[in-house]
């Protein structure tokens, strides 16, 4: 083997286990859950997470939110999928936006994007929705 070829394979045999924990790690095995899947479980639901807690973008860049996994947990503390469809939203006026499925970085500086549980999954429920929040800092 060459050097080059074997300075590329070092640099994708470290590269790949950076990629996978920032696209959510353990959390990528679990079970993705259908939107019906989603409302049988919320009655037993304590919590969700997103996974990166922190998202880094440039300004004028576009990420999807494919990048964050995001998992319901139950009331005994376990993973129960992760959901493949959720509700989201950055306030106006930070630094970064949420368009259907994005962020774009408007200016530099630091957002806050809620994530909760969907809401047509949540009917069963009075309580207020579970969430997690993603600091999204732009660039």
């Amino acid at each position: 083997m060459n050097r080059t070829m074997k300075t590329a394979v070092a640099i994708l045999a470290l590269g790949v286990p950076c990629t996978l924990a920032a696209q959510g790690g353990a959390a990528k095995s679990l079970k993705p859950l259908s939107d019906a899947e989603a409302a049988s479980l919320a009655p037993k639901v304590r919590s969700i997470t997103a996974e990166p807690s922190t998202l880094t973008i440039h300004v004028g860049e576009t990420v999807s939110l494919d990048r964050i996994i995001v998992t319901a947990i139950d009331s005994s503390g376990k993973a129960r999928g992760n959901l493949i469809g959720y509700d989201f939203l950055i306030k106006p006026g930070e630094p970064a936006s949420a368009m259907p499925r994005k962020v774009t970085g408007v200016r530099p500086g630091t957002a806050d994007l809620v994530i909760r549980y969907p809401r047509a999954s949540w009917k069963a429920r009075t309580d207020p929705r579970v969430e997690a929040h993603v600091k999204v800092v732009v660039k």
